[in-house]
């Protein structure tokens, strides 16, 4: 194999997370199984692939990248083995009525909480961009996810409380990693 094809071939596996290593076996293997299903959206807690997996839907939407709205890609949240697990997804059909949706890329997550918890500060919590809390270079309408731990702080960055964040990249059809060091979280409690 020359060097170049096996760059490419490295390019082309999955990016695995830091903290991958960490998470228990039945989690990883769950995530594997949502590889390539196709699935339409599911009310809130219903098995997204029956007789695949044992993962059930949270939620989501679809994607807004560089200020443009992506309805023919989406992100969704399902629950396996008590762990998050985010789903790139690309709209291929439909089925019923419904939108049809193939899984791209999985993103299995450590345990976290998905509400910010001022009794337990230091807890990790998933953050999502449609909630407009955080920006990037000063800019929001960015899709990103991110993992922040808000501490007793209202304002957090990269070095106080941003952990670790990823965006979508769908020429490759990715979760990729983003960058910390620009992202700035404020808490604006009503």
């Amino acid at each position: 194999m020359r060097l170049g094809s096996r760059i490419m071939a490295m390019l082309l596996m999955p990016v695995v997370p830091a903290y991958a290593s960490a998470l228990p076996d039945p989690v990883k293997a769950e995530a594997q199984k949502l590889y390539g299903i196709e699935y339409t959206p599911q009310l809130m807690g219903e098995l997204i692939a029956p007789g695949i997996s044992q993962c059930t839907y949270q939620g989501g939407g679809t994607l807004q990248l560089d200020g443009v709205d992506r309805s023919d890609w989406a992100k969704d949240y399902v629950h396996c083995n008590n762990h998050v697990v985010i789903l790139l997804s690309k709209k291929v059909g439909e089925s019923r009525g419904y939108d049809l949706w193939r899984t791209v890329d999985v993103l299995p997550l450590p345990k976290l909480d998905l509400q910010r918890n001022r009794r337990q500060p230091n807890k990790l919590v998933l953050y999502s961009s449609f909630e407009g809390l955080c920006s990037v270079q000063g800019r929001y309408g960015m899709d990103f996810i991110a993992l922040l731990q808000w501490g007793k702080r209202d304002r957090i960055d990269w070095q106080t409380g941003v952990k670790q964040a990823w965006t979508f990249d769908i020429r490759q059809e990715r979760i990729v990693p983003l960058p910390t060091r620009d992202i700035r979280c404020k808490w604006d409690e009503p």
